[in-house]
């Protein structure tokens, strides 16, 4: 496109700086006020809209954010350039100031190279952001949940369709001298709302003090006082982005001795699967005819 509008150009007018002759259609207030509009307009709906599974288009905020800097950026190019003119003139000298003064004539060609960096920098810093809050979160998560010295299960993903652990071997395990303490943990699988969910039951006693701080978006007094008796359950939160559930609101499962609902006394992190399907219950899960599966965490 630029060597096309350059063909159409008279060589006597292409002596002159001709960005510098449109400099009002560059730095208008109207370009200035739309771009601030559509910037402020992205903000807010980054900051107000509710988040969801699924809601794809929310990525076309960050469009919004683009166009409305690409209006903004020519104006800002220029206002920089005339600020740091006196420094460029004094380090750089004539080419510093030449530089800057090139800058201040074409604010739009110096925005379109700075915008195309600042994008590219854009992808390199959200990329490293993302690398670093998945890491955190991976490792909030096991110093939380899986902080147990030794696990002891049927298969390396804690669950196995084939074999199964008795209630026996825990009590055999806590036995040897060199174990402290052992937390019986028994997961299935159950269905619901046209798809499936994994109840992982747990004795909610000792899991309340091997991880005191892993219950979020919840009473902590009401959850110490529901959980241990089987009055009440934890969701994943990815389980809670997933169903639109919180804290207080109720889980209906459907069980082979009939319905079950039970109030949800807070949220956990738990990343071990990859559809958010999750929940923590003290209930046994024989109690609603379901087959157990036992894994034995201890702490030595």
């Amino acid at each position: 496109m630029p060597a096309r509008a350059a063909s159409y150009l008279n060589p006597i007018l292409a002596l002159h700086n001709i960005e510098s002759r449109q400099k009002e259609s560059a730095l208008g207030w109207g370009r200035v006020a739309l771009g601030a509009t559509v910037l402020l307009i992205s903000m807010l709906l980054i900051q107000f809209s509710p988040f969801g599974v699924g809601m794809e288009f929310q990525f076309s905020y960050a469009a919004l954010q683009l166009l409305g800097l690409t209006m903004l950026l020519p104006l800002m190019v220029h206002w920089s350039a005339r600020a740091i003119r006196p420094v460029m003139d004094r380090v750089g000298g004539s080419e510093g100031a030449l530089a800057v003064d090139a800058m201040i004539q074409s604010p739009r060609r110096s925005a379109a190279t700075v915008g195309a960096l600042m994008v590219g920098l854009m992808f390199v810093y959200s990329t490293a952001a993302y690398i670093q809050s998945y890491k955190n979160m991976i490792n909030r998560w096991t110093d939380q949940m899986l902080n147990a010295d030794l696990m002891v299960s049927t298969s390396s993903l804690l669950r196995s369709t084939s074999y199964h652990f008795s209630e026996d071997l825990g009590k055999r395990i806590a036995t040897l001298p060199e174990v402290k303490h052992v937390q019986d943990v028994r997961f299935t699988i159950v269905p619901y709302h046209g798809d499936t969910a994994a109840i992982c039951a747990i004795e909610m006693d000792t899991f309340l003090v091997r991880s005191e701080n892993a219950i979020l978006n919840g009473n902590k007094k009401t959850a110490e006082a529901l959980l241990p008796s089987g009055a009440g359950v934890l969701v994943s939160k990815n389980f809670a982005a997933r169903w639109r559930l919180k804290a207080g609101n109720q889980v209906h499962l459907d069980t082979p001795t009939g319905p079950l609902d039970l109030p949800i006394v807070g949220m956990v992190e738990d990343y071990r699967s990859d559809k958010g399907r999750s929940l923590w219950s003290a209930r046994s899960t024989s109690a609603i005819g379901m087959t157990t599966r036992w894994t034995f965490w201890t702490s030595c």
